[in-house]
């Protein structure tokens, strides 16, 4: 009979055992220690930036984070030689995805959202982030680029956008629309330039509900829907995290942005080449991506859109 061997927790103050870290964590009461005052004590760790000793929140992110803020983490990334910060930013990547069983870097929506140094300073060490997490034997969930001039270009006058009949607040285009009952989501083209792609508007609000434990499984099984369907599905929408985060806290939402976010992410893995969301901010930047969405299609499947979007963005505001 094969023997399982048990991993045991032993205490660093009487040296008892226990076959559980929550077994050790409530003896540690006869200590008189909060888990703080046990981990800093016997674990204590230090701040790669500034050397001082990192302060306990919780138990993972003690072990797992040499920063105590991201803040901190992207200033030593533009501080510490290259090589080493090249090293180790991937390494970052490496345990997040080998944790996570996941088969592709992280998109940069993922980055900005959790304790990870954003896309361009992975370019900026390594010149492609492609390249850097081809090293680690990875590819980026969303690795093409970016079509030419896609922000500027010309769209055909005959585009006619379907607008789904259940659509309460229909956007404004400079096309031709017709209201349509569409099988998958609120937005997709007629005729000719139909491209298997179609675009769920949402306010900040609607992905609060979409995203809760009510409607979750809903919302998966619509995905499903644009899986059998062999198309895409961007999910737009009309918010940033900055501003959910700001509305979560003004409406007492049970669900905060960061479990929203975790959901988001999950959604993107679990649908990868089916699916994608993309905050745009305002109605008044979905009213201008979408119809570009739709008409290439297929070409943008693959494209990290948040993240061009946002430079995009950046790149107005500085002009």
């Amino acid at each position: 009979m094969e023997r399982v061997c048990k991993k045991m927790f032993r205490c660093a103050e009487c040296k008892k055992e226990f076959e559980g870290r929550g077994s050790l964590h409530k003896h540690l009461k006869q200590h008189g220690l909060s888990l703080a005052e046990y981990y800093t004590l016997h674990y204590p760790r230090a701040n790669k930036l500034t050397g001082e000793p990192l302060p306990f929140k919780k138990f993972e992110e003690y072990f797992e984070r040499d920063f105590s803020t991201k803040q901190q983490l992207k200033k030593w990334c533009a501080k510490a030689p290259a090589p080493e910060v090249g090293k180790y930013i991937l390494g970052l990547i490496e345990k997040r995805q080998l944790k996570k069983d996941r088969h592709y870097a992280p998109f940069h929506l993922e980055a900005k959202s959790c304790f990870l140094p954003d896309i361009d300073t992975y370019r900026k060490i390594f010149g492609s982030y492609n390249e850097a997490v081809k090293k680690i034997g990875l590819c980026p969930l969303y690795g093409e680029r970016l079509p030419k001039k896609f922000f500027t270009f010309t769209l055909p006058e005959d585009l006619r956008i379907a607008i789904d009949t259940r659509e309460q607040s229909p956007l404004s285009f400079s096309f031709r629309t017709d209201a349509h009952k569409l099988d998958v989501g609120d937005y997709t083209l007629f005729g000719d330039h139909y491209s298997y792609t179609y675009v769920d508007r949402k306010s900040g609000s609607d992905l609060h509900a979409t995203l809760s434990n009510q409607n979750y499984e809903r919302f998966q099984r619509e995905l499903q829907r644009v899986k059998e369907l062999d198309s895409y599905l961007f999910v737009v929408i009309e918010s940033t995290p900055q501003k959910m985060i700001k509305a979560s806290r003004a409406f007492k939402r049970a669900a905060n942005i960061d479990f929203i976010l975790k959901r988001v992410r999950d959604l993107s893995y679990e649908f990868q080449g089916h699916c994608q969301f993309l905050f745009s901010g305002n109605r008044k930047i979905s009213e201008e991506i979408i119809p570009r969405l739709l008409y290439k299609g297929k070409e943008v499947w693959g494209t990290d859109m948040q993240y061009f979007l946002d430079h995009e963005l950046d790149r107005r505001n500085a002009a």
